[in-house]
């Protein structure tokens, strides 16, 4: 009875060290996943705010000039460079299509 007793106390401590286990690499690997999306969120944070933001205060700079008419083409240019670089930051939140 006492060996039964033991057999059963090691199959379940063994059951239970196996089961923390299996949960560690879980949150080991939710941890990974984690931290990748706050890399991918930093890197999105810094494009928008070095590129984008840039881009769009020299044209608020241009656009502020009373002779802004002369740089309408360029302008136009910096805008469609703004809409370019959303659309790829757009598609980097969004993911791979499914």
């Amino acid at each position: 009875m006492i060996v039964l007793s033991f057999i059963i106390v090691v199959v379940g401590l063994s059951l239970g060290y196996y089961l923390w286990i299996r949960q560690q690499k879980k949150i080991d690997e939710l941890r990974s996943i984690i931290e990748s999306l706050e890399k991918e969120r930093s890197s999105i944070a810094e494009d928008l705010h070095e590129d984008l933001g840039a881009t769009v205060s020299a044209i608020k700079l241009r656009m502020n000039n009373p002779q802004h008419t002369e740089h309408l083409k360029e302008t136009n240019e910096q805008l469609d460079s703004v809409v370019r670089e959303i659309r790829i930051i757009s598609r980097r939140l969004s993911g791979p299509a499914s």
